[in-house]
């Protein structure tokens, strides 16, 4: 993958995912991860900027672990469908 990695593409991964999942749910960096192949720094980089513009907000995200307890991982959506 490219280093260049834009804003605008970050936003459309986002939105992609949420397709398979409940709006409301937020998007983990792993599944990002999967959806963009760009590494977790550079995501996790590319949000704190999207979280600073007001564009994308934390929310916990349940996960159940292999010894089947639910816990919760950060998670991002968009904040009322904004768009660049």
């Amino acid at each position: 993958m490219s280093s260049e990695f834009t804003i605008e593409e970050l936003i459309n991964a986002i939105a992609a995912a949420r397709v398979d999942t409940e709006p409301a749910r937020g998007v983990r960096v792993q599944e990002l991860k999967q959806a963009t192949g760009h590494s977790e720094a550079t995501l996790t980089r590319r949000l704190r900027a999207l979280i600073d513009a007001g564009l994308v907000e934390y929310v916990p995200v349940p996960l159940t672990r292999i010894d089947g307890r639910v816990t919760t991982v950060a998670g991002y959506r968009l904040i009322n469908d904004k768009k660049l």
